[in-house]
């Protein structure tokens, strides 16, 4: 069973995000912010992260370029940034930290569960 980091600061989006990939078949590890989310992901290695773009601490913008550029071996890890912006994050990320997919809250579940699918899909 795919182990996915779910990294949000509103406890009760990340209740709701949580419940709806542990209902799918996840198994799903939680963190309140970027820096909690990048420790998750060091110490549990999960498959794929969804993250909230705006968080105290450190944003999701953050925690990607982090794995991306200072952590190697995570460079490859999916990684989906959730945003109330309504196309992508107000600040453009560069090209070579952009995330897997963008996904916009309200959080639309039945593409949530689609896009982690087919980012868990084996090549």
């Amino acid at each position: 069973m795919p182990l996915v980091l779910c990294v949000e600061d509103e406890p009760g989006i990340r209740e709701l995000l949580v419940e709806e990939l542990t209902d799918a078949g996840y198994q799903v590890i939680e963190a309140e912010n970027g820096k909690q989310g990048l420790q998750a992901v060091l110490e549990h290695r999960p498959d794929l992260v969804v993250s909230d773009w705006l968080m105290p601490e450190m944003s999701g913008g953050e925690l990607l370029k982090a794995l991306r550029r200072e952590h190697p071996g995570f460079a490859e890890l999916p990684f989906v940034l959730v945003s109330a912006f309504a196309d992508k994050p107000p600040a453009k990320p560069s090209h070579d930290i952009a995330a897997d997919a963008y996904l916009t809250k309200p959080v639309d579940f039945d593409l949530l569960l689609e896009t982690v699918a087919e980012l868990l899909k084996p090549a």
